[in-house]
């Protein structure tokens, strides 16, 4: 027997956590963004987010993540360099209110806000 009320829960649920990465992912490409002006055009291609059910993903130029990085090894040896955040630093803050969000933000006002939202739309 399919419980109707409970696949809705799951749906509307679905919904929000979506609705939650794709805020979530604007934010952070806002906050990249401001930290890499002064970059060239070409490190701030490639970049992209994309939502898709429960998912968030983040496509980005591999050369990004070591402009993160504060140290690289050569043939000679590590050697520290200067690193600008943009990438470790932000994604993992926002890694945080992610979580938070989707753990304590699926309240019973969001349920009833997105179950008329739901109805509205069928």
């Amino acid at each position: 027997m399919i419980n109707r009320t409970t696949d809705l829960g799951r749906i509307l649920e679905g919904r929000f956590i979506a609705r939650v990465l794709s805020e979530e992912s604007q934010e952070i490409d806002q906050e990249i963004n401001k930290a890499m002006i002064g970059f060239s055009a070409q490190t701030n291609k490639g970049r992209s987010f994309n939502v898709r059910d429960t998912t968030l993903t983040y496509t980005h130029p591999l050369t990004n993540r070591f402009i993160d990085m504060k140290h690289r090894q050569t043939e000679k040896g590590r050697i520290k360099k200067k690193s600008y955040k943009i990438h470790n630093n932000i994604l993992f803050g926002y890694a945080n209110n992610i979580v938070s969000r989707i753990s304590f933000g699926f309240t019973q006002d969001v349920k009833d806000e997105m179950l008329k939202l739901h109805n509205a739309t069928l």
